[in-house]
């Protein structure tokens, strides 16, 4: 089974991309979950450069984007119980 890392994903689409062609792209990692309108945390067998180029088409010339590694060995927060059940899950 492949192994994997957090990445927190920020992302603003250029006009026109639909939810379905992110979540396309999205769904080429091992798991996901969209916690705000432009925010994921991603787990992916992949590095941040890959994931950019991933999802780069989306958004450039007119959107936004930022990648970068989460730690998710330390946490504390206020979310729904959704959130909290997709964190913990185990994964190898």
């Amino acid at each position: 089974m492949a192994t994997g890392k957090f990445f927190h994903i920020f992302l603003r689409p250029n006009p026109g991309v639909t939810q379905e062609q992110i979540e396309e792209r999205m769904n080429q990692s091992l798991d996901w979950f969209r916690y705000d309108v432009n925010v994921w945390i991603v787990y992916s067998s992949v590095d941040v450069h890959t994931l950019w180029a991933r999802i780069k088409p989306l958004v450039e010339p007119n959107g936004n984007m930022f990648i970068c590694e989460a730690n998710i060995q330390t946490f504390n927060g206020w979310m729904p119980t959704g959130f909290w059940n997709w964190l913990r899950k185990p994964r190898r």
